[in-house]
């Protein structure tokens, strides 16, 4: 399995360890689930890559992945009481991917992370209507240039 790819299921992985031990994430998709259906939900993928030289003999790879956090609309929760249950999701989210272990278990040569959440949004044309926020899950690794 290549890097990127290990990144990406084990940041899945960990989120997953979420689920269960709060009673807030149901479900997590290592992918892009266009109809999911246990909420609230998180959704891993890699949004971009790009790669920089450090210095004769090595690169830096920085890899982005999105974290999509979807919470139904409709029902008999109220407006508050979902944005409470997004704050919540968030803290989950944040605090099992901060702790030092998580950053350790992203295949080693993962030297820097940074996470940015950004604002709600409705998708009222899924299959379930659903308020959405996005992260953006930062990763910079240093890989060897391999010769010719």
């Amino acid at each position: 399995m290549g890097k990127t790819r290990t990144v990406k299921t084990t940041i899945a992985t960990l989120l997953s360890e979420v689920v269960g031990t709060t009673k807030n994430i149901r479900k997590i998709y290592g992918y892009f689930e266009s109809a999911p259906t246990e909420f609230p939900c998180v959704m891993v993928f890699l949004k971009g890559i790009s790669e920089d030289r450090l210095d004769f003999g090595n690169n830096q790879v920085n890899a982005n992945y999105q974290i999509k956090l979807c919470l139904p609309l409709g029902g008999s929760a109220d407006r508050e009481e979902i944005e409470n249950l997004r704050l919540d999701c968030i803290d989950d989210i944040m605090d099992r991917l901060r702790k030092s272990d998580a950053v350790e278990t992203l295949g080693g040569d993962v030297f820097k992370t940074s996470f940015t959440a950004g604002e709600p949004y409705e998708e009222l044309e899924a299959e379930f209507p659903m308020l959405v926020t996005d992260f953006l899950y930062e990763t910079a690794r240093s890989e060897m240039i391999v010769s010719a």
